[in-house]
């Protein structure tokens, strides 16, 4: 299957947390967007489950090509599950690696983006389920490759114009923020801001007053 357009094929791969747990992450073949969701245990039913609640997602509708590593959660009924929706798992070759490699990279820089979250909030690894989603929507706005095109640009056609709803979500719903009364900052303090997708002059201030 030639992959000339985005939700042609996927590769689905498990990430192993920072401390407990795992990450599924499902990435397009097309344009190297990266969906995610965190799993507790690597059987094939909870990665059944995960999968399905993405394929039901708006971003999510099910593929023709679920493209997957020998790894035993993704053989026996995983297969026939996906048989079942009309879709097949080609497996990448035993100790081949280049299939699966651009996914691999994905992984690794993936991780790098998650524990620098961590670290700027000042979060210990055991935190890393609560910023997964906030990771993989930075990996997404990232430019990239010989394009230099985020695969949010390569999919929808240009950067977004906003933060995106994920990575609010996931600010608003983290139980780490200080409270009126124990922040250093009184309520109307002016702050300022640096914006990472903006464009800026060599020479520029970093933050902006906002």
């Amino acid at each position: 299957l030639k992959v000339d357009r985005p939700g042609q094929r996927v590769c689905c791969d498990l990430v192993m947390g920072l401390k407990g747990g795992y990450s599924l992450h499902i990435q397009d073949q097309h344009d190297d967007w990266l969906a995610q969701e965190v799993v507790e245990t690597k059987d094939s039913a909870t990665i059944r489950a995960a999968y399905d609640c993405w394929s039901r997602s708006l971003e999510g509708d099910l593929t023709p090509e679920v493209m997957t590593d020998h790894g035993p959660e993704f053989q026996g009924d995983w297969c026939e599950w996906l048989a079942e929706r009309e879709a097949t798992n080609p497996l990448t070759p035993v100790g081949s690696h280049h299939s699966l490699g651009k996914t691999e990279r994905s992984h690794r820089e993936w991780l790098t983006i998650l524990r620098g979250i961590l670290r700027d909030r000042g979060l210990d690894d055991s935190h890393w389920k609560e910023f997964a989603s906030l990771a993989t929507a930075k990996y997404n706005r990232q430019p990239r490759g010989s394009s230099h095109k985020s695969p949010f640009e390569r999919r929808w056609g240009a950067q977004p114009p906003s933060p995106p709803i994920d990575a609010l979500r996931d600010l608003l719903q983290t139980s780490h923020r200080p409270s009126a009364e124990t922040s250093p900052f009184p309520i109307g303090s002016s702050v300022l801001y640096h914006h990472p997708d903006h464009p800026r002059a060599k020479l520029a201030p970093f933050y902006t007053s906002a």
